[in-house]
């Protein structure tokens, strides 16, 4: 045993250790640390740097401190821009990252998240096989979520897979439709689409319009959904223009003998109006992602806690290497594509709206049971049924229901519909599913996940998932 130790000596070593400069720098807010710019510190720091000699050591390692700290306390590069083409959506994604514009865009390839480590097997099961081992469905078999959720929920991840998965027909590596949760449904991905369900006045949609076609082919729930983000997006604008706050909707001066100038004006205001609403709509819209359907689908609201997963929260390091990086975009892989479906979940009300969709109105000439249709007959049906569906979204109607002469359809029509799917119970809902053979096939709601729950009308649209994933990853 050594000497005890005594109060002002060194504990354990004869040598007290000295710390360097930099270390005390650190210690009093420098290296990483917010700094309160009212005391000065940084100011002080230069002033004393600038005191030194030439020749001195200490005043090289502060310049370097000094460089270092005012580097890191910006963005390289920067993460967000001004001007118009930054402080709006663009209508096909892109722009989300500046420092790669088209990633996430409509129009570009799906991400490969998983490698091919291994080979595919050379004889391959038959698909239609699998789906009659493991997948179909038999009659009466059927279990309610016993959570209590109701078809709602899954009419809700209709609308969420419609958002971001849209193969191309010409190349099934591309995706029509952005990677982010913009509610292309409502509001299309191109400026194309845009103008075909606006009234380019005043930043107004057409009266109960929605872009997406493929959700025709869905229960009549997932369309009153759009409805009224497209009724809400409209009520935005309104009172966007009634309080026009700082006068940003007012027009902008014109000469009223010149056309041009006046047409400019008004389309500026129509411009921000839409642009706006839109971003307010799709607020609305991840809130509902996040705080309800999120929650519900992790059983989160069955409980006291207020908690989500909400990726928007503040976090202290947003950017640099130890940082959650942010606005630098993403894009939707093939996987993510192939596994999120909910078609295990199809409650029995929708299972039986499926059935009498494809016999009544897409395959009513075909003359043999649903799980029998072979892929040209599929093919054939879903052409032939969106070539009787209108052009103009603003003509197009849905589940029974028509428009009265102003374009909208009966209130009571739609809450109707609404009260149906709300007591339509929803099945077992794990983390899990949804599908991208979107034409015509992702029919959301209730039924219990786990094997051989998939509605058997649904056994071609599985065969082409399986097909397209070995296709996938035979590349």
């Amino acid at each position: 045993m050594g000497d005890p130790y005594q109060a002002g000596e060194p504990y354990a070593d004869t040598v007290a250790p000295m710390t360097g400069l930099l270390d005390d720098l650190n210690a009093i807010g420098f290296g990483g640390k917010p700094i309160d710019d009212r005391e000065m510190m940084m100011e002080k720091l230069i002033a004393i740097t600038a005191s030194l000699p030439d020749d001195s050591k200490a005043r090289l390692k502060l310049s370097q401190l000094i460089i270092n700290t005012l580097n890191s306390s910006l963005q390289h590069p920067p993460m967000s821009y001004m001007g118009d083409q930054f402080k709006y959506r663009q209508p096909d994604g892109s722009l989300n990252s500046f420092i790669t514009p088209q990633l996430g865009a409509a129009g570009t390839p799906y991400a490969k998240t998983c490698r091919s480590a291994k080979k595919l097997q050379g004889v391959r099961p038959d698909p239609g096989l699998l789906f009659d081992l493991l997948l179909s469905r038999e009659k009466g078999v059927f279990k309610e979520n016993p959570a209590g959720i109701s078809a709602m929920l899954f009419y809700h991840a209709t609308i969420i897979i419609h958002d971001v998965f849209r193969t191309s027909r010409k190349d099934a590596n591309i995706s029509d439709t952005s990677s982010y949760l913009d509610l292309a449904p409502l509001y299309g991905s191109s400026m194309e689409d845009q103008v075909a369900i606006r009234t380019m006045s005043e930043g107004l949609l057409k009266p109960d319009t929605f872009h997406e076609i493929r959700l025709l082919g869905q229960p009549p729930g997932v369309n009153v959904i759009l409805v009224l983000y497209s009724r809400f997006h409209n009520y935005v604008a309104d009172m966007l223009l009634k309080i026009n706050e700082g006068g940003r909707f007012s027009l902008q001066p014109f000469d009223k003998d010149d056309p041009k100038e006046k047409a400019a004006a008004f389309a500026k205001q129509d411009h921000d109006l839409f642009n706006t609403a839109r971003l307010v709509v799709g607020g609305m819209y991840m809130n509902i992602s996040l705080h309800d359907y999120l929650r519900g689908l992790t059983n989160v609201h069955h409980s006291d806690s207020t908690w989500t997963l909400d990726p928007r929260i503040e976090i202290d390091a947003s950017f640099g290497q130890d940082g959650v990086p942010r606005g630098v975009g993403g894009q939707v892989s093939a996987e993510f594509n192939l596994l999120y479906r909910f078609h295990p979940a199809i409650s029995q009300r929708d299972e039986k709206w499926i059935d009498d969709l494809f016999t009544k109105e897409i395959f009513p000439d075909i003359g043999k049971p649903l799980d029998q249709l072979d892929l040209v007959e599929f093919l054939q049906g879903v052409a032939k049924f969106e070539s009787s569906v209108p052009v103009d979204p603003s003509k197009r109607e849905f589940g029974g229901m028509k428009r009265g002469p102003n374009g909208r359809f009966k209130d009571g029509d739609l809450v109707a519909s609404l009260k149906a799917s709300i007591e339509d119970p929803a099945g077992m809902s794990p983390n899990a599913s949804f599908r991208s053979s979107e034409d015509i096939t992702t029919f959301s709601s209730a039924g219990h996940f786990g094997p051989r729950m998939v509605p058997k009308a649904l056994r071609i649209v599985e065969i082409l998932s399986i097909l397209q994933a070995r296709k996938w990853y035979a590349d």
